[in-house]
């Protein structure tokens, strides 16, 4: 692991642990920045230890992964999708869902129709 990572994780443990809702807004804004870079690892560290709440909205009401497909991340939308399937019919503040937002993005379309089949 290199040493980014293992000082990002510190950081998540930490907030985590005494997490208010100030502390959840900045774990959400750890989530964002490693979905804008594409870093799964970092996204399912923080999903599966419950650091972060799959449906954890920011300001204007958008999820994981509202953010996931708006950064056209496929890997990371694939997860969280694949962690709760329901979430892509969430909508945000403006009523997109991650599926309405999925539409200029073929790939990502793809997988949220497997997803409900």
């Amino acid at each position: 692991m290199q040493k980014k990572d293992s000082n990002n994780l510190a950081r998540i443990q930490k907030i985590a642990q005494t997490a208010n809702e100030s502390d959840m807004d900045v774990l959400l804004e750890h989530c964002k920045t490693a979905i804008m870079k594409g870093e799964l690892f970092l996204v399912a560290y923080m999903v599966e230890y419950k650091y972060l709440p799959l449906k954890q909205k920011d300001l204007l009401g958008n999820t994981p992964l509202h953010q996931a497909v708006m950064k056209d991340q496929p890997q990371i939308t694939d997860y969280l999708a694949r962690k709760d399937s329901s979430a892509i019919l969430d909508e945000n503040d403006l009523d997109e869902t991650p599926l309405s937002l999925a539409n200029d993005k073929p790939e990502i379309k793809r997988i949220f129709e497997s997803y409900l089949k």
